[in-house]
């Protein structure tokens, strides 16, 4: 029954290891856009800031956070041997 628990335990950190990583990831990629956005803005001029925003691939960021935390929560919990 203890290993049953602790079974569950150890999946239930790797969600969240992979949900914090994901959430991280994902934030970074749309931080980093907003601001080469508002960069290029200062110099060209901020009438088009909205659009530029709305524009940008919300789905691919998500797409590439997925990949990226799912092989960072593997590797570490490979590298952790519980």
């Amino acid at each position: 029954m203890k290993k049953k628990k602790q079974n569950r335990s150890i999946i239930f950190q790797a969600i969240l290891l992979f949900i914090a990583v994901f959430i991280i990831i994902f934030i970074g990629f749309v931080i980093c856009n907003i601001f080469a956005i508002t960069i290029d803005c200062i110099f060209n001029g901020f009438d088009n800031f909205t659009i530029k925003l709305f524009e940008l691939p919300y789905l691919l960021y998500i797409l590439f956070s997925l990949i990226i935390s799912f092989i960072f929560t593997v590797f570490i919990e490979k590298k952790s041997k519980r």
